[in-house]
C-alpha cells in the first residue's frame, strides 16, 4: 500500500511537472507569435509609409512636369505672340 501511494504521488508529481512544462511551451509560443504578429503589423505600416512616399514623390514630379509644360506653353505663346507683331509691323 505504501509503494503503491508512493508511486500515485510520484505519477501525479510527474504529470503536475509535465502540465506545468506544456504550459510554459504554450505561453513561449503564444509570446513568439505575438512578437511575430507585432513585427508583421510594423513592417507592413513601413510598407505602407514607404508606398505613400513613392506616390507623393511620384505626384510631386508630375506636378513639376506639368507645371514645366505650363511654363513652356506661356514661353511659346509669348514668342508667337511677339513673332506675329513684329511680322505685322514689317509688312
Amino acid at each position: 500500500m505504501k509503494e503503491l501511494r508512493k508511486k500515485q504521488r510520484e505519477q501525479k508529481l510527474k504529470e503536475v511537472e509535465e502540465a506545468q512544462q506544456k504550459d510554459l511551451e504554450a505561453q513561449k509560443i503564444r509570446e513568439w507569435e505575438e512578437k511575430f504578429d507585432e513585427e508583421q503589423k510594423i513592417k507592413l505600416k513601413e510598407e505602407l509609409i514607404r508606398e505613400e512616399k513613392m506616390d507623393q514623390r511620384e505626384r510631386l514630379r508630375k506636378a513639376i512636369r506639368e507645371q514645366e509644360d505650363q511654363t513652356l506653353q506661356e514661353e511659346l505663346f509669348t514668342k508667337l505672340d511677339a513673332f506675329d507683331i513684329n511680322q505685322t509691323k514689317k509688312n
